[in-house]
C-alpha cells in the first residue's frame, strides 16, 4: 500500500490518508480481504499522528470499504459472496445487520466524491483560482455589497419580491427576459418562457418531455456532462458528434442525422462543456438549416454567451430559427452580477410545449 501526504495541502491529512486507501480499494490495488498496516505503523510511515491515521480509518469504515476484526487488525472490506446471498437477500434465516451501501452504488460513481473534492479544494487555495469548478473569486462578492443589493430588491418592489409566485415565474421578470432575449436576436413572449431554480432543472424537463427510453439523442463529443447523466437515466441512447474548434462538426452531423431518426440534437453552443469551444457562426446557421431539412428539434444550451472577451458576441442558434424547429432553447444559471447565488434560469420553448413543463415537475 503507497500513501504519500501533503502537509501543506489544505485537505486534511486523514482525508488524504482515506482518499489514498479508497482509491486502491477501488482500482484494485488492495483486493477485498486485504490487511492494513495497524494504526501506530501507518502513523510512523507517514510521520503523522497515530490519531490522524485513527480519523482516517474510522472514515473508511463507516462507508464500508474497511473493516476491524479482533486479533486481526483493519482489513479491505471483503465483498458479500455466494453464501451470504440469503443474508443479502434478507427475508426467514437472515442475520441481522445493516446494509452495505458502498456494494450497493455502481462501481462508476465510487471515486465521485473525491473528484468533486479534489476540484472545488483547488479552488479554495487561495494562491490561484481554480477555472474548472466554474466559481467566481470571493474578492468580487463583498458581504455589504451582497447586503446592500438585496435590501434594495425586497424593498424596492414591495412584498411580492419574497412571496411565492406563479408556477411560470415572476411575470415582471418574465417580461424583462424578453426584452434581454431580444437583444440577442431572439423573438419570444413572455409566455413562452418558464423560470427555474437551478439549469439541471431544466435539463429535467426537457428530457422528461421529450425523450423516451430507446430514443437516439445527438450530442457533443466529448458530451456535455449534466446532460449526459441526464439522458443516460431516461434510457437514452447517445450518438456523438465530433467537436472542434469552431464547434459541432457539421460534416459529421449531416451523415448521422441521413442515416438515423434521432430524437433531438443537443448543442452547447457558447463555450462547450468541457472544452471551452465556441460554435461559429457558419455552423449555427448550418445546424438550423440541417435541423429543418431532417425536422429533428434543436436543444440549446446558451450557457456563457455574454462572457465575451474578444471579438464580437454571437446569436445564439435560436436567433437563426425561422422555421421554429428549436423548439426547447435554455439560457444557463446567469449569475446576478451582485451575488452568485441569485440566478435566473430560463426554459424557453413553444408555447405547446411550455405548457406542459408543470406536468414534468
Amino acid at each position: 500500500m503507497k500513501v504519500s501526504i501533503d502537509k501543506f495541502s489544505k485537505v486534511p491529512v486523514y482525508l488524504q490518508i482515506a482518499d489514498q486507501i479508497k482509491s486502491q480499494i477501488i482500482s484494485g490495488a488492495l483486493p477485498r480481504g486485504s490487511a492494513l498496516p495497524s494504526e501506530r505503523a501507518l502513523a510512523q510511515i507517514l510521520d503523522v499522528h497515530r490519531n490522524t491515521v485513527v480519523k482516517a480509518y474510522s472514515e473508511l469504515k463507516s462507508d464500508a470499504w474497511i473493516e476491524s476484526r479482533q486479533g486481526v487488525g483493519y482489513i479491505v472490506a471483503a465483498a458479500n459472496d455466494e453464501n451470504d446471498a440469503q443474508d443479502e437477500r434478507g427475508g426467514e434465516g437472515a442475520q441481522p445487520g445493516r446494509v452495505n451501501w458502498v456494494s450497493e452504488v455502481a462501481e462508476k460513481y465510487l471515486d465521485m466524491e473525491k473528484t468533486f473534492d479534489d476540484l472545488f479544494q483547488r479552488f479554495t487555495d487561495e494562491s490561484h483560482y481554480s477555472l474548472g469548478s466554474g466559481v467566481a473569486s470571493r474578492e468580487v462578492y463583498t458581504s455589504e455589497r451582497v447586503a446592500g443589493d438585496i435590501a434594495a430588491l425586497l424593498t424596492g418592489s414591495g412584498p411580492c419580491q419574497y412571496f411565492f409566485s406563479p408556477y411560470k415565474g415572476d411575470k415582471f421578470l418574465r417580461q424583462k427576459l424578453v426584452a434581454f432575449l431580444g437583444t440577442k436576436g431572439v423573438k419570444a413572449s413572455s409566455g413562452e418562457i418558464q423560470i427555474l431554480s437551478e439549469t439541471n432543472q431544466a435539463l429535467d424537463f426537457i428530457v422528461t418531455l421529450l425523450v423516451k427510453p430507446g430514443d437516439s439523442v445527438v450530442m457533443e463529443e466529448p458530451v456535455h456532462p449534466d446532460m449526459y447523466r441526464v439522458m443516460e437515466l431516461a434510457g437514452a441512447k447517445i450518438l456523438t458528434v465530433p467537436v472542434d474548434g469552431n464547434g459541432m462538426n457539421c460534416e459529421v452531423l449531416e451523415s448521422l442525422l441521413a442515416q438515423t431518426r434521432p430524437r433531438l440534437i443537443f448543442v452547447n453552443s457558447s463555450y462547450h462543456d468541457p472544452t471551452g469551444n465556441i460554435l461559429s457562426i457558419e455552423r449555427r446557421k448550418k445546424i438550423v438549416a440541417l435541423s429543418n431539412r431532417y425536422r429533428v428539434p434543436i436543444v440549446e444550451e446558451d450557457a456563457a454567451s455574454e462572457l465575451v472577451y474578444d471579438g464580437d458576441k454571437l446569436p445564439p442558434i435560436k436567433a437563426f430559427d425561422t422555421a421554429g424547429n428549436v423548439t426547447v432553447s435554455y439560457t444557463h444559471s446567469r449569475a446576478h452580477q451582485t451575488d452568485p447565488n441569485i440566478r435566473w434560469p430560463l426554459l424557453l420553448a413553444k408555447k405547446n410545449l411550455e405548457k406542459k413543463t408543470p406536468i414534468a415537475t
